[in-house]
């Protein structure tokens, strides 16, 4: 069934809001010695899981084949136990695997040069800072990571999906499809590419619960955008 506007507007602001969610997970600088920053998050990942299980065809609805009941009770069992000491590990984690800053770490940072090639290609970079000028999209003192990070590529494309949002609230199914296309091709030629096999690697290797199920929840999201490609995906503009 061809979804309604609204219909449209609310999934593009979906995808954007998870966009937004997980690009702030991996630059936010996370404090120790309280537990506010893992509560918070606790809950948005605890919320994002009911949606999947509710709203399957939904974009607030991240592809779940990797996960099992499991990941979610360990990562409340590990808050339930000492929070504080939860988000101290967790922070511990966040650095060790997205900073790349611990000696020995067989996970790469999150940049898609080092997944796309062999020696951090310049190129790379650039061929990502290309479509971001293309776009209009402008990296901000909140965004200290390269454009090829992660976190960035998560930005741009809340930064589409936003976009795009507005333009169906306004009626503009013309534009909105067009800032849909964009979104698409850059997740399936660049972070569609690399963007899963991190979040996998880093959510095998991690002792954080909390970070365990970030990353599997970020990962599967990323992989419904990939599959907006194919057809299955979760976020339609058409």
């Amino acid at each position: 069934m061809k979804a309604t506007g609204w219909e449209q507007e609310e999934e593009l602001r979906g995808a954007s809001a998870l966009c937004n969610l997980f690009a702030n997970f991996l630059n936010t600088k996370i404090s120790v010695g309280d537990a506010e920053y893992a509560t918070g998050l606790m809950e948005a990942l605890e919320g994002l899981w009911a949606s999947s299980a509710r709203q399957e065809d939904s974009a607030l609805g991240a592809a779940e084949a990797s996960m099992d009941e499991s990941l979610l009770a360990a990562a409340k069992a590990a808050m339930a136990a000492d929070a504080v000491a939860a988000q101290e590990r967790l922070a511990v984690e966040r650095t060790r695997y997205v900073r790349g800053l611990r000696a020995g770490n067989s996970v790469k940072p999150p940049f898609e040069s080092l997944y796309l090639t062999e020696n951090d290609s310049l190129e790379e970079i650039a061929s990502v800072a290309g479509a971001y000028r293309v776009a209009g999209f402008q990296l901000t003192e909140e965004l200290l990571n390269r454009p090829d990070s992660l976190a960035t590529e998560l930005s741009f494309l809340a930064q589409l999906f936003g976009e795009a949002a507005q333009e169906v609230s306004r009626d503009d199914i013309e534009a909105a499809h067009a800032l849909c296309q964009e979104a698409g091709k850059f997740t399936r030629n660049h972070l569609g590419k690399w963007g899963p096999s991190y979040c996998e690697q880093a959510a095998e290797a991690t002792d954080s619960e909390l970070f365990r199920l970030a990353m599997i929840l970020m990962g599967d999201f990323i992989k419904s955008l990939t599959e907006e490609e194919e057809g299955k995906g979760k976020t339609n503009c058409n």
